[in-house]
């Protein structure tokens, strides 16, 4: 019967386990990145017994990318500041994540820093974030700007 030895951070991970022929396909599911180990004690009917361990490492991945605001008016020749933040598959952070920004249509553009800068009124338009497979959008409307006259 397949059982799970601590695992070696503070991570935790189930494993379904059972009596049966059917343990031979046993399924660990984890809740967090960390390194864990594995021991497998195999019992045949008259009591003799294999056992082994291995490792596994489980891997932060980018799963979830949100961005803010997720929408946005922006008057001609003015800026606004977007920020993307991601998630990996066990809803945490990831810290410092490589992003490419991107703009549609013709009423502005994004800097790879996320700063939107708007030249032309209309839209909505879209500014979107992506991380390697994920990505994310905000729509963008740009409006006449004011003058404003001091005397």
């Amino acid at each position: 019967m397949p059982t799970l030895a601590k695992p070696i951070s503070p991570a935790e991970a189930a494993i379904c386990s059972t009596t049966e022929n059917a343990a031979k396909n046993a399924t660990a599911t984890f809740t967090a990145p960390g390194n864990y180990t594995f021991t497998v004690t195999v019992t045949d009917g008259p009591g003799l017994t294999a056992t082994t361990t291995t490792n596994a490492t489980v891997v932060a991945t980018p799963a979830a990318l949100t961005l803010d605001p997720p929408s946005a008016t922006v008057p001609v020749a003015q800026t606004r500041t977007f920020t993307a933040s991601v998630a990996d598959q066990f809803g945490n952070p990831v810290a410092n994540p490589t992003v490419v920004w991107n703009a549609t249509g013709s009423g502005g553009t994004v800097s790879q820093s996320g700063v939107y800068t708007a030249t032309a009124p209309g839209g909505p338009w879209q500014v979107s974030a992506t991380s390697g497979p994920i990505s994310g959008n905000s729509s963008v409307s740009v409006i006449k700007g004011s003058t404003t006259v001091t005397l």
